[in-house]
């Protein structure tokens, strides 16, 4: 149960949840019941390998936000009980989480790498109209959500705290931040760094990962976008 809103957590920092359909074990390609042409290009556009030789690409699909997952996974998010449930509704992470809302349908991919020592990161890529592809980055980040308290169905209590980072510009707008979930003695360190190019919005997020790293990968991401989603970034 813990990992599953651990998982959820997560989301807060990507546009949607990128771990919230990840798989463990042998590398995986997998395509949504519904895969349009569009999700397909998309999926074609995910990073197949990285220069850092400690990652493997484990598990990639595609399909919408629906059939993914992770609308659901972000729906249970904003239903835990908190101190401030205007930052689960509307704004956690960084990510305007109304920019979202009635977007279930929207083409998808994500791919999932683990490190072969510690840590992993999971990157997935959106195709949205352009209008709600600037809402989820353009607002400021509210100080009041830097932390927030949750109570999660089993009793326990999470405390997650936030705080965004400065990163070099990419795309057509670039934010970054790191969070930190504790829940009891167990402590999770999330960075994540969003980026938008036209109506595409990819997100990268890493666990067991530092600042450095996640430009590196981002700047990756973005390079590979640019040049297999041309008319679409």
């Amino acid at each position: 149960m813990i990992n599953r809103y651990l998982r959820a957590v997560g989301t807060a920092f990507c546009v949607v949840a990128v771990t919230a359909a990840c798989g463990s074990g042998a590398s995986k390609e997998e395509a949504g019941p519904a895969e349009s042409e569009q999700a397909q290009e998309l999926r074609s556009a995910l990073l197949t390998d990285v220069d850092l030789a400690s990652y493997r690409r484990q598990d990639v699909r595609a399909g919408t936000l629906d059939s993914l997952g992770f609308t659901q996974v972000f729906g249970q998010l904003r239903k835990l009980k908190t101190d401030k449930p205007q930052c689960l509704k509307g704004y956690l992470g960084g990510v305007s989480g109304p920019a979202l809302d009635g977007l279930q349908q929207a083409p998808a991919a994500m791919a999932v790498f683990r490190g072969t020592q510690r840590g992993s990161f999971g990157q997935i890529i959106l195709s949205l109209p352009a209008e709600k592809a600037a809402a989820a980055l353009d607002q400021p980040f509210p100080d009041k959500c830097s932390k927030i308290t949750a109570t999660l169905p089993d009793g326990r209590k999470m405390t997650l705290k936030t705080r965004e980072i400065d990163v070099a510009p990419l795309g057509e707008g670039a934010r970054a931040f790191r969070g930190t979930v504790t829940v009891g003695g167990g402590q999770t360190v999330i960075m994540s760094e969003t980026i938008r190019s036209g109506g595409v919005v990819q997100n990268i997020q890493m666990q067991g990962a530092d600042k450095k790293t996640l430009e590196k990968l981002a700047k990756q991401a973005h390079q590979k976008v640019s040049e297999d989603l041309a008319d679409l970034a």
